[in-house]
């Protein structure tokens, strides 16, 4: 027998067991060499491969944390600003207070004279216990204002903004 007629015999007998390799072939081929693909993260209209694609992603994902990071700091610096006004604020409403009561103290204090001279009950004693209060509270004020401008004579020093000052006079 010739060997073109064995092997025509040989596809003709085997001839669906010949088609189905020869497809796996084509399809192992196919799924070898056709990569998939898919939108671009940069640019949506065109078609990436697998590892362009987390390429992609890899940069993107390192900008967006870096810019997180930026973020980040802004709000800290914001929230260290708001921490700052607050404690601003509430000193300034505390200076506030303290203010308002003591003008009320003495409100008290002159009513309280007023009230003792309109009755015509003024007595000595409540007098001087009148002018001993007055003189407490105007001691307790000199004090306040005085260690008020001893602080910003200090906050001055601090920062590097006062004058020298020289002390003169005779050693103790």
């Amino acid at each position: 027998m010739d060997l073109w007629h064995t092997i025509t015999d040989t596809l003709d007998h085997y001839r669906y067991t010949i088609l189905g390799v020869l497809i796996a072939v084509g399809m192992v081929f196919a799924g070898v060499s056709c990569q998939s693909q898919t939108a671009s993260l940069v640019e949506p209209a065109r078609q990436v491969t697998r590892p362009v694609f987390e390429a992609e992603a890899a940069a993107q994902g390192t900008s967006l944390t870096q810019r997180r990071i930026g973020l980040e700091a802004e709000v800290a610096k914001l929230n260290a600003a708001v921490e700052v006004f607050n404690s601003q604020a509430e000193l300034g409403r505390g200076e506030l207070d303290r203010q308002d009561a003591v003008r009320a103290e003495l409100f008290d204090i002159a009513g309280g004279v007023v009230t003792q001279i309109t009755t015509g009950q003024p007595t000595s004693a409540s007098l001087v216990g009148t002018g001993i209060t007055a003189l407490g509270l105007l001691l307790g004020l000199g004090a306040a204002a005085d260690s008020r401008r001893k602080d910003k004579v200090i906050e001055k020093v601090k920062n590097g903004t006062a004058a020298t000052v020289t002390v003169t006079g005779t050693p103790a």
